[in-house]
């Protein structure tokens, strides 16, 4: 007896986030969603018994989380979004029953680069995603430079990832290419001045694998919407591991050693920015070299920066500061950065409060020991 042995069915990837669509259809469904902000967006997915719980950075990012436990399969996601993103489609053929509308002025045609937008549905879902990410980004700058460094790489990671796999389901599309070219020029932009890192994914020739862990036995993500999964478990795993190691919220140890708080924070953010380019030189070139007296004086800088984080009104400012250290640091060797670099680790615990070491009351004041570092 001759036994054929069918191919394994093709991976289906996830297709793009409908948001919009999907909220729709799960409305339609019966369900019910909820959000509650508190520091970041947890999501309520319920319909008579049915709980499923998310949590993200916005309401899209905690509803995608509750949807990945709903629907654990790509297949069940794919499925899903191809249905969300048809029903429009669908809702457009029956407008296009109905009489048409009385004769206006015919407005002037679109340019030929932006109609594949404006034909195709799910197209336009992924461009207007790609454009509430992009505003999303700039309103949560703020939010993003009180986070420890990687914290910063990550949260960026899943940002790139969640626009370059929109690009990725519509290549043809000029207006969403356009616009993710737009979001990588400026997270680029962010993490020069706020020097948390590389993030490759910003580089216009990395693919979603290289975005994996590279450990032995892991999997690799094989498109961006993947790579988005994966980043957003990296994001959340991060937290979690600086949450038990004593972390704040925002991925830094020292929290109790900033009291007492400084009187004039924002005061000593402007002297410490005029202290760094009297020592550094203009921002926008790169640092020069300083000498054993000015590197005390920058150390000195540092140690103010720690104190004051989270109580100044610019965190943008705040952060820019503590990047042009972090940039200092990489280009300075060792032994001349170690304490500078010890000072600015975000697990770091100075031998006495911060206000003690800015104001010259500390007994120690040079002892400095890092934590041992937890794996990201």
């Amino acid at each position: 007896m001759t036994v054929n042995h069918a191919a394994p069915p093709p991976r289906v990837s996830p297709a793009p986030a409908i948001p919009d669509e999907l909220r729709a259809l799960l409305q339609e469904c019966g369900y019910r969603i909820a959000f509650r902000v508190t520091g970041w967006t947890e999501c309520l997915v319920g319909r008579g018994s049915e709980r499923w719980f998310g949590h993200g950075l916005d309401e899209d990012d905690a509803l995608a989380n509750a949807l990945d436990k709903m629907l654990p399969s790509a297949l069940a996601r794919h499925m899903m979004t191809s249905h969300a993103a048809r029903r429009p489609a669908a809702a457009a053929r029956e407008r296009d029953a109905e009489p048409p509308e009385p004769a206006q002025a015919t407005p002037p045609a679109p340019d030929a680069r932006d109609e594949a937008p404006l034909i195709d549905p799910q197209a336009r879902g992924s461009l207007a995603l790609v454009e509430r990410l992009s505003a999303q980004i700039e309103g949560q700058i703020g939010d993003l430079a009180r986070l420890a460094p990687v914290r910063q790489r990550a949260l960026m990671l899943v940002w790139i990832c969640r626009a370059r796999a929109a690009e990725q389901a519509h290549p043809a599309v000029p207006s969403i290419q356009r616009a993710v070219a737009q979001i990588a020029q400026r997270l680029g932009e962010i993490a020069t001045s706020f020097w948390p890192g590389s993030v490759h994914a910003l580089r216009l020739s990395v693919t979603p694998a290289a975005t994996g862990d590279k450990r032995a036995g892991k999997q690799r993500p094989h498109t961006w919407a993947d790579a988005e999964i994966a980043a957003r478990r990296k994001l959340d795993d991060e937290r979690n591991r600086a949450l038990a190691a004593g972390c704040d919220e925002e991925g830094w140890a020292d929290a109790a050693l900033r009291k007492p708080a400084a009187p004039a924070p924002d005061e000593l953010l402007d002297r410490a920015r005029t202290d760094l380019e009297r020592l550094l030189g203009p921002a926008a070139e790169k640092p020069t070299e300083p000498d054993a007296r000015q590197m005390n004086e920058i150390v000195a800088v540092a140690r103010t920066l720690r104190w004051i984080r989270g109580s100044v009104r610019d965190h943008v400012a705040w952060c820019t500061a503590m990047g042009r250290l972090r940039r200092l640091v990489s280009t300075c060797g060792e032994p001349k950065a170690r304490l500078l670099r010890e000072t600015l680790d975000p697990r770091h615990l100075p031998p006495a409060p911060w206000p003690s070491l800015v104001q010259g009351r500390a007994t120690q004041p040079n002892v400095v020991r890092a934590p041992e570092p937890v794996q990201a």
